[in-house]
């Protein structure tokens, strides 16, 4: 059966939606950690008596901002051995743990080192997560839902950002950013319990030798009786490479899949998403808004993000991976650009709105969630853990720079130059983008995997597969 007739077959959404469920939730608390900052930093720094529009005080706060990422770098570090390892669920389970712990001594903090280590425990979480989380989306999805599946996550990190911006909005009057940030226990709590009714991928227990139990899991999760060959496809794709250790991504053949991922991660990075999730709140002030009127458009620049996230898993099996990298970049670009020249130029606080809303709806379609799903497409099974997570180190070293960062680059600089260079960074991104990103909308992980074996290049490895025909003579 060919995997485009496998792909018709009737999904049982019963049984696949609490799964997707329960691991967005990782996403959820990924976007909740990302985005507290931005409602909590004004109420936070006045707490503790912080200047942030001091030198001093852009450092002091541009330290505990990326110190998150640092804890995300180390927890990526560690999610490849532990997803290898124990696996794909247990190491979401580490994810939770860390999140309630970080959150916990974020709420309770006395003091800024207690800010720093509850950021640290919280970013470590993010780091599994954002690694593991796309990993089991994408092992345990039908082919024909892969895609939208993985878009998911990235719907619910912009859910998180959303719930942050919310809170914002409803508690800006009391000014105690200590139950803001209590908030994110309750999805924690949540997404830890959900992870003892999720099943373990199919594709890590047959790398286990543990085919009779991911046998039973892959016939819930296709809805059939027989998954004889599927099983015996992923058996033959975790016996390509005997082990994943890390030196082989160094090999001729997997390091251009590393560029292609690692890339991807640096340059989402560096169009400044994240400046607009940490920091929204105060660019519009300095744009003119009253508090009020920052809060409620950072709200709206959460719901739109979500909405643009809606958008981008209906159309990411449709118009397909790299396509929408190429508008996301494009728009970005445009964007950018104008959010510069707005800033320079001292122009209407309501253009600015407009234009921070036109940037994200551009990286909520396209630039978000791609990077995630092409890297849990690109890699062969067997050293799929450990070059996802080696990848999105590139993430949380962009990520923690570039918000770390951009407070001193504002005074240096100017906001809108500093905005002006992530558009030039946008630029250079169209153009990786163009020459080495592959197309693999509605191709099964196993035939990505056979185009690599065969010496397709990184842009050809979405090429479909010419099964040889046999011609018959006659006498």
């Amino acid at each position: 059966m060919t995997h485009a007739q496998r792909n018709q077959d009737p999904l049982d959404w019963g049984y696949l939606f609490p799964i997707f469920a329960v691991a967005g939730m990782a996403g959820i608390l990924f976007g909740f950690d990302q985005g507290i900052w931005n409602v909590v930093s004004k109420f936070l720094l006045e707490s503790f008596d912080i200047d942030a529009t001091s030198a001093a005080g852009a450092t002091e706060e541009g330290f505990a901002v990326s110190i998150l990422y640092l804890g995300a770098l180390l927890g990526a570090l560690l999610s490849g051995y532990s997803t290898s390892r124990v696996g794909r669920r247990r190491s979401l389970m580490m994810s939770a743990s860390s999140f309630l712990l970080g959150i916990f001594f974020y709420a309770i903090a006395p003091t800024m080192i207690w800010i720093v280590i509850g950021r640290i425990l919280m970013g470590f979480g993010i780091g599994i997560a954002a690694m593991a989380a796309p990993l089991y989306l994408s092992e345990v999805s039908p082919p024909q839902v892969r895609g939208a599946a993985v878009a998911g996550f990235q719907l619910a990190i912009t859910l998180g950002i959303l719930l942050t911006s919310l809170i914002g909005l409803v508690y800006q009057q009391l000014e105690n950013w200590r139950v803001m940030v209590a908030f994110g226990l309750l999805p924690t709590t949540l997404f830890f319990a959900g992870l003892f009714i999720t099943p373990d991928s199919p594709r890590w227990l047959i790398s286990k030798g543990r085919s009779v139990e991911a046998t039973s899991i892959l016939m819930k999760l296709l809805n059939k009786q027989n998954v004889s060959s599927e099983v015996r496809e992923i058996q033959n794709s975790t016996n390509r490479v005997t082990t994943g250790s890390f030196g082989q991504l160094f090999t001729p053949r997997i390091f251009p899949l590393v560029i292609v991922a690692f890339g991807l991660f640096v340059f989402q990075q560096l169009s400044g998403v994240n400046v607009f999730f940490t920091y929204s709140t105060s660019i519009f002030e300095k744009a003119g808004l009253p508090q009020s009127a920052s809060y409620l458009s950072t709200f709206g620049l959460g719901a739109v993000n979500v909405l643009a996230t809606l958008l981008s898993m209906w159309v990411i099996d449709r118009i397909g991976r790299r396509s929408l990298l190429l508008i996301g970049f494009a728009g970005a670009v445009a964007c950018l650009l104008s959010l510069g020249y707005l800033l320079n130029t001292n122009n209407t606080s309501f253009l600015l709105v407009i234009a921070c809303f036109a940037y994200v709806t551009f990286f909520a379609v396209g630039l978000g969630p791609t990077p995630y799903l092409l890297m849990a497409e690109i890699f062969p099974l067997s050293l799929r853990g450990t070059a996802m997570a080696f990848s999105s180190c590139a993430n949380w070293l962009l990520n923690g720079l570039v918000v770390g960062l951009f407070p001193e680059l504002s005074i240096r600089l100017g906001t809108g130059n500093a905005f002006y260079l992530f558009a030039a960074c946008s630029i250079v991104a169209f153009i990786f983008v163009y020459f080495m990103v592959p197309e693999t909308r509605g191709v099964s992980l196993e035939s990505i995997e056979e185009n690599l074996y065969k010496g397709k290049t990184t842009r050809h490895l979405g090429d479909p597969i010419r099964k040889p025909q046999h011609v018959q003579t006659g006498i």
